[in-house]
């Protein structure tokens, strides 16, 4: 019962953090999700997936070499999303890129034929490491660059599926949907489904009568209320029919990143990624179900929307 109030408490804290920072506008999103991709690298880079016990033995020199490049990707990025003047973007580019391959030659040079297959395993899987949380930040930037209705409505659909699961399967759950994540239901993952596209119709609709949720560059709400006369409202028509292509995507689809995470604890025999949150686990933990529902966002946006 303790852990399901400090579950409770932390999910509502979390959500009052996440309409705050919402409401601070653009910049702050974009500083709270580079927090969030150096926690998350933090947790997978630290689970140390291709190791065996003579590796771990190096692993400092491992450690050094991932994160260099975490530096290197995370730079790059950084420039991408500053809109920096395109002559000193072109600059940062070429820099990175000489940086990355200052990397990959290092870590071909510390190649070992005893350890091969797994240095190699390793070297693939930190490529995919930096590619869901640094490249992630970009993909975010880029929803949020057409206004703050692409950020929010995605990240509250996925929550709302995540807790509906939760409910579903613990009053109703009997049936295990996948062996990968035994705690998770078939019964708790159909509620979901059907709470998050009721919600996804209601809650898209809602938002997008706010004119400040459409704004490029979106400041604070406070100062956009400053400059800001008459009206606040405004109505976009059928934006129900967006709510629920992304809801059904957030319920169906998205979880699949929460499975997937839940193969990697168990591939190291690991509970959860970290005690950072208490009653949920890691930053990981809360963030595996938003993996894929970034991208998709993006892809909607630019294929129905625009």
């Amino acid at each position: 019962m303790s852990n399901l109030y400090s579950r409770f408490m932390y999910s509502c804290l979390m959500v009052t953090l996440l309409v705050g920072i919402v409401l601070l506008g653009e910049r702050a999103i974009m500083l709270s999700l580079y927090a969030i991709q150096v926690k998350l690298f933090q947790e997978l880079q630290g689970l140390y997936l291709f190791t065996n016990n003579e590796m771990k033995k190096k692993q400092q020199q491992q450690d050094y070499l991932d994160w260099y490049l975490f530096s290197i990707w995370s730079v790059w990025i950084l420039g991408e999303t500053l809109s920096l003047d395109i002559v000193y973007t072109s600059w940062l580019r070429l820099g990175s890129f000489l940086a990355y391959t200052s990397w990959f030659v290092i870590s071909v040079i510390f190649l070992c034929i005893d350890d091969l297959l797994l240095q190699l395993g390793h070297f693939f899987w930190i490529h995919f490491l930096n590619t869901i949380t640094v490249t992630q930040v970009y993909v975010l930037y880029l929803n949020l660059s057409q206004g703050l209705y692409w950020f929010l409505l995605p990240c509250s659909l996925v929550v709302c599926n995540d807790i509906g699961a939760y409910i579903c399967g613990r009053c109703f759950g009997q049936r295990k949907l996948i062996s990968v994540s035994p705690n998770k239901t078939l019964e708790g993952f159909i509620g979901a489904w059907l709470i998050t596209m009721v919600i996804g119709y209601v809650f898209s609709n809602w938002l997008a009568q706010y004119e400040y949720l459409f704004l490029k560059n979106a400041p604070p709400i406070t100062q956009w209320l400053k400059n800001t006369t008459g009206n606040y409202h405004h109505q976009y028509n059928h934006f129900e029919y967006h709510g629920l292509a992304l809801a059904m995507y957030a319920s169906l689809m998205a979880p699949f990143g929460g499975f997937f995470a839940s193969s990697l604890k168990r591939a190291k025999g690991v509970k959860d990624f970290d005690q950072w949150i208490p009653g949920h686990g890691g930053m990981t933990d809360r963030m595996d179900c938003h993996l894929l529902m970034g991208l998709f966002t993006l892809v909607y946006i630019k294929a129905l929307v625009l």
